[in-house]
C-alpha cells in the first residue's frame, strides 16, 4: 500500500536558550499515523499519533537539530527545515507573565499594529516594548502567533528587529489555512520584532499576535 507522503517540516522559534530553560521543537507531519522520527543527534521518536510532534531539548552548547529520517504507517518520507538553539550562558533574565493581550491584528484598520496584511517578500516591524504590559526594558517576549487567510503557501520568520534575517521559519502554512504557533522571540534594541513573509510578492497573509509574558 502506498502512502502519499508529503514532507515533515521542522518549525523553529527563538533560537537563544538561556541557561536553565528548555526549548520545544515542533515537527509538522502529514499522511498516515503512526509516524517515526530519527533526529540528527540520534534521538528516536516512535508511535507518534499527533501532528505537530514536539520534542523538548536543553542543549549544553549551540546545537542545530535536523530530522535524519521519517516514516509514516506505510513508507519513508522526506524532511525539511532545521532548528538552531544557541545557548547564552551570560544572561539569567527573569520571566514575567502578563494577561494575554492581542498586540497585533492586521485584519483591523491600518496602523502600526493593524492593517494592511503582510505582503510576500517584505518585512514589517512591530514595536512590542511599551505595549500590552511589556516594558520597554524587556529583552524577549512570549508570543502566540496566528496566520489567517494566506493567499499562497509560505512561512513567516520572526526575529529581533535590526538583525539579519535568519534562515529558519517561525510558522509554516498552506494557502487559506488558519494556523497558530507559540514561542519566545527576542526583541531588537528598539523593542521591536521583525516579521518576514517568504512567498511571492503578490501573496498576502493576515497576522495575529498575542503576548503572554516577557523576559527582563
Amino acid at each position: 500500500m502506498t502512502s502519499f507522503y508529503d514532507t515533515v517540516v521542522l518549525d523553529t522559534w527563538y533560537t537563544e536558550r538561556i541557561v536553565g530553560e528548555v526549548k520545544v521543537l515542533a515537527a509538522v507531519l502529514t499522511a498516515t499515523e503512526p509516524w517515526s522520527i530519527t533526529w540528527s543527534d540520534g534521538d528516536l521518536q516512535g508511535g507518534i499519533i499527533t501532528s505537530p510532534d514536539t520534542r523538548v531539548v536543553e542543549p549544553a552548547s549551540d546545537t542545530t537539530y535536523l530530522i535524519a529520517a521519517v516514516s509514516d504507517a506505510y513508507c519513508r518520507g522526506t524532511a525539511a527545515g532545521s532548528a538552531t538553539v544557541v545557548v547564552d550562558g551570560s544572561c539569567g533574565d527573569a520571566f514575567y507573565t502578563v494577561a494575554p493581550c492581542r498586540i497585533v491584528d492586521t485584519r483591523g484598520p491600518a496602523g502600526p499594529y493593524g492593517g494592511p496584511a503582510l505582503q510576500g517578500r517584505q518585512t514589517r516591524a512591530f514595536a512590542l516594548g511599551g505595549e500590552c504590559g511589556v516594558p520597554t526594558s524587556a529583552k524577549a517576549v512570549a508570543l502566540n502567533v496566528t496566520v489567517v487567510g494566506a493567499t499562497a503557501r509560505g512561512y513567516l520568520t520572526i526575529y529581533p528587529d535590526g538583525e539579519s534575517l535568519p534562515g529558519v521559519s517561525t510558522i509554516n502554512f498552506a494557502s487559506g489555512q488558519t494556523r497558530a504557533n507559540n514561542g519566545v522571540s527576542a526583541l531588537g534594541v528598539d523593542g521591536a520584532i521583525a516579521v518576514y513573509f517568504a512567498q511571492a510578492s503578490t501573496a498576502t497573509v493576515q497576522l495575529v499576535v498575542d503576548v503572554t509574558g516577557y523576559f527582563e
